[in-house]
């Protein structure tokens, strides 16, 4: 079942044969509230996950390296004099340390030589700098992760080949991040949103600042990707796009329009309850606290 055969379920509730028969705001409202229900059969405001919304990842951090770089106290872009490795986007969100002085990267400009800082900078010079690679891009998409993070295994924390449980670091307040000198083997981490050179970009955080390559895995729950093309097809298992969202979407319309005045009403919010009984069942629980991401500007 496509976006276009779920949209045509709905307008016939309000005697419509066709979606395109309804004027635009109205159609407008009708795939506004399949999609709404298409993210509630990832995202249950229960917090429980079903399978379908978890994207097994593998993060890699990098060990630290050294960079020439040219700042100008109250600008942003910075120009990179030389460098032992290439900058590229997968370092946005990571440290700059020069001194006692530290500066995140915002975004990079692969080829030209150039970048932006998350903050302006408070000097003017050239700066010989140590750039961590302690913050990673997450999925597109996610909205949290399992509590289950590990460590790929390193010399210095466990034999080669095994794991090692990160523990979930709490949100704090800026500054409280490892900032000056604590570096070495990461035992924790945190997730956020962070608004950074214009993009808006899930990442995975670890503390302390990681001192060489590291793999980090877990699994990320991730948000589906709206429905916006009448043969877009709901990525859901099995039966579930007829037997879980479209009762749910029937119920949300008939209580949202204000052109459904049928007298069943109660029938459709109990199979909408059905539907959700079915997605708690084949959910499986989230282990540790929910740990929705948090809006961080430029760190």
């Amino acid at each position: 079942m496509n976006f276009y055969t779920l949209q045509q379920h709905l307008v016939a509730m309000i005697g419509a044969a066709y979606p395109e028969d309804l004027h635009e705001a109205d159609r407008s409202q009708v795939k506004s509230v399949i999609n709404q229900m298409y993210r509630h059969c990832y995202l249950p405001t229960d917090g429980l996950r079903p399978p379908w919304a978890k994207v097994p990842f593998q993060l890699n951090t990098r060990a630290p390296f050294t960079a020439t770089i040219h700042l100008v106290e109250g600008m942003t872009d910075f120009a990179i004099l030389n460098t032992q490795v290439e900058f590229k986007n997968a370092f946005v969100g990571s440290s700059m340390v020069y001194g006692r002085r530290v500066s995140r990267i915002a975004s990079v400009v692969p080829g030209d030589s150039r970048g932006y800082l998350a903050t302006p900078s408070g000097v003017t010079g050239d700066f010989s700098v140590t750039v961590y690679s302690q913050s990673m891009v997450l999925p597109e998409r996610t909205v949290d992760v399992d509590a289950e993070v590990y460590l790929g295994g390193g010399i210095h924390v466990a034999p080669l080949g095994s794991h090692i449980l990160l523990q979930p670091r709490h949100h704090m307040n800026p500054g409280e991040y490892y900032e000056f000198g604590e570096v070495g083997d990461p035992c924790q981490y945190s997730v956020d949103t962070v608004a950074l050179g214009g993009d808006m970009s899930p990442r995975l955080v670890v503390y302390p600042w990681p001192t060489r390559e590291y793999a980090i895995n877990g699994n990320a729950n991730v948000a589906p990707k709206l429905l916006v093309d009448d043969d877009d097809i709901p990525l859901l298992p099995g039966d579930c796009v007829t037997d879980c969202l479209l009762p749910m979407a029937r119920a949300k319309y008939a209580e949202v329009s204000p052109r459904y005045n049928a007298g069943n009403l109660n029938l459709l919010k109990l199979d909408r309850d059905e539907a959700t009984k079915r997605i708690r069942q084949l959910a499986s629980v989230q282990k540790g606290s929910s740990r929705r991401l948090r809006l961080k500007l430029g760190f």
